[in-house]
């Protein structure tokens, strides 16, 4: 009952605050390095990658900063480093010209390596939680807090309370993501399992309940926040307890729980758009289903790799927005193409920085869906794409 009135009371306060606009069109994700080592301060860029382009041809820039940065100390909030974001994306947005819409933030706050010490120890009485990443072709270890936790949940909760009260009412904030009970990226479905990290995991007390728990309650986390949509990305689900096993069914269950708390606060999110391999994939049958529920759906890719055939695919699944990344290690980023393609991207997404309309982009459309398509054939009929999703 207790949960029943929670979720109500969450509704009621979101449904009577004026939510601000969602982001369409392309968005800027910034750099992520900072996720692969513990204490690195999160930095951005946006203000160099962007200057080579019309300003407000992206709609958005995810402002990424780590935990530690925030708060270095318990109840010691600094927000320089948002404040600095802020003042820069003021700066970028003052040279716009009349009627293009201003370049918002998306505020991410992420936790694993990038928590505070005091966090990843309980104010240093019990040792850090070992963890074993692997990204590109490099392993290491990273240190991270027990994120299914009731106390560190309480910690990350006062977190986002604090920042809510002072960023909720700010319109350069148009969202923030629900990272919370990430355990490396901000993708908190994704538990870092394997030989060397499960048996870690057990002897730090995690349970799969806990974990689930966490994942349920996170919009909690959240519900201070009233004025600013939230996203949150959804993946596949395992679990670790008696051997990894995959649950086909956890993330679709979880997506319908968490819109139907959140209604129009809701924003879904996949991080992993043009990696998989084609048909029965499981990620493509949760971007299939997550394109049928009616929401604003911001998809990434889970690479550099971005063209046509990208945005195609995004729009397959019913894609809203798109953030992409700069051309790294020689993958061609978004910086690869000119302001036109970026434009004429832009639009398909639904967003019109320059002025133009749907009809201005309907060939291209209609010849990328044919092309995502072959890349990523789904199957006709919807009802056996679910049966295969659920009966697998």
């Amino acid at each position: 009952m207790l949960a029943a009135c929670l979720l109500l009371l969450h509704c009621e306060s979101a449904d009577t605050a004026t939510l601000k606009p969602i982001p369409r069109g392309l968005i800027y994700l910034g750099p992520l390095g900072f996720l692969d080592a513990d204490n690195t301060p999160a930095t951005f860029n946006f203000p160099q990658m962007l200057a080579p382009y019309p300003v407000g041809i992206m709609s958005a820039v995810v402002l990424n900063v780590a935990w530690f940065q925030l708060e270095p100390t318990p109840g010691g909030y600094n927000f320089t480093f948002i404040e600095d974001f802020l003042a820069a994306l003021d700066q970028y947005n003052s040279a716009r010209p009349a009627g293009v819409p201003a370049t918002v933030a998306k505020l991410r706050v992420m936790a694993a390596a990038a928590a505070p010490d005091w966090v990843k120890t309980f104010n240093g009485t019990v040792a850090p939680l070992n963890i074993s990443i692997t990204v590109g072709s490099k392993t290491t270890i990273i240190h991270i807090p027990y994120f299914w936790n009731t106390t560190v949940r309480g910690d990350w909760q006062r977190l986002q309370t604090t920042l809510a009260a002072a960023y909720d009412s700010d319109p350069r904030i148009a969202s923030v993501t629900d990272t919370s009970c990430m355990s490396h990226t901000g993708e908190p479905l994704i538990i870092q399992a394997g030989p060397y990290n499960v048996p870690n995991l057990l002897a730090a007390g995690y349970t799969d309940e806990a974990y689930i728990t966490c994942l349920y309650e996170s919009w909690m986390d959240y519900s201070a926040w009233k004025q600013s949509p939230i996203d949150r990305a959804f993946n596949p689900f395992r679990t670790i307890q008696g051997g990894t096993k995959s649950n086909y069914t956890f993330a679709p269950d979880l997506m319908v729980y968490w819109v139907g708390v959140l209604g129009s606060q809701a924003i879904l999110a996949q991080r992993s758009l043009a990696c998989a391999p084609p048909e029965n994939n499981n990620t493509l049958l949760l971007e299939q289903y997550m394109g049928t529920l009616g929401y604003p759906i911001h998809y990434q890719t889970c690479s550099p790799y971005v063209n046509w055939s990208v945005i195609a695919e995004a729009l397959l699944y019913n894609g809203t927005a798109l953030e992409v990344w700069s051309t790294t290690g020689g993958t061609p980023g978004f910086n690869a193409y000119d302001a036109a393609t970026l434009y004429a991207w832009d639009n398909e997404l639904g967003y019109y920085p320059n002025g133009q309309n749907s009809t201005d982009s309907t060939t291209a459309s209609s010849a990328t869906t044919s092309s995502a398509s072959e890349e990523r054939p789904l199957f006709s009929e919807f009802a056996t794409l679910l049966r295969l999703w659920y009966n697998e």
